[in-house]
């Protein structure tokens, strides 16, 4: 009996010397006693004792240059990743390819791929024959682009003229309306021939006098789905 309650002695002697081991050990691995849950708090924890050896080494010189070199490699490599990166956001890549709403964009890009599009001109001393003849040729212009679906829409222009040449107000040499003959034309035409004028599909913004202060110009385009495309167009 007295050899095993010794032995047994012994046993709790070897338990608490193995436990003084272990936390001997713990201490030299995370000074400040790691995971010690019921005496420890932040001063004590392991992340405060990696911040304090990082913050040691970053006030030494050596920390200092390894420090301006990672910040510069990581500025290089974002500025190439962004002289990489491509214009513009396709709507398809942003939802999930196993969702309907994926199949239904491809489908719309492969079969259904055009779109409206708005011209908007202002600025412009509408009534003289000059830009009228310079808004024919840049329609004529919209028109050649192989993205522009064929035929355009009617161009309110062409139908102001149409009309002023039905009343006797076109100049017959130019085929264009002076000056003068303009906005008188264009008011007669929107309040006389409103089948005419909504058919031209013509959109403006008028002052307080009736004179155009924009006026905008309809079309399709297709082929464009790209963000190089789209751009380019």
């Amino acid at each position: 009996d007295e050899e095993s309650g010794s032995g047994g002695e012994q046993g709790k002697s070897g338990g608490m010397a193995g436990g003084e081991a272990g936390r001997t050990a713990a201490h030299g691995l995370c000074p400040g006693s790691c995971g010690a849950g019921a005496q420890g708090s932040h001063e004590s924890s392991c992340m405060v004792a990696l911040a304090r050896r990082l913050a040691a080494a970053i006030a030494r010189p050596a920390g200092h240059w390894g420090v301006i070199f990672a910040f510069g490699a990581f500025t290089a490599v974002s500025l190439v990743a962004v002289a990489g990166m491509e214009p513009g956001l396709i709507l398809s890549e942003l939802v999930p390819e196993t969702d309907i709403t994926s199949a239904y964009l491809t489908a719309e890009g492969e079969y259904f791929s055009f779109f409206p599009v708005t011209v908007t001109t202002k600025a412009l001393d509408y009534a003289a024959p000059t830009r009228q003849a310079q808004l024919l040729a840049f329609r004529d212009e919209l028109a050649r682009m192989p993205e522009a679906l064929q035929p355009l829409p009617p161009f309110w222009l062409e139908g102001l003229l149409a009309f002023a040449n039905a009343t006797g107000r076109l100049d017959p040499a130019s085929g264009l309306l002076p000056d003068w003959a303009f906005y008188p034309a264009f008011r007669a035409w929107r309040e006389s021939d409103p089948l005419g004028y909504a058919e031209s599909q013509g959109n403006f913004g008028l002052d307080a006098r009736g004179r155009i202060v924009y006026a905008e110009l309809h079309l399709y385009a297709h082929g464009v789905q790209e963000p190089e495309a789209c751009i380019a167009f």
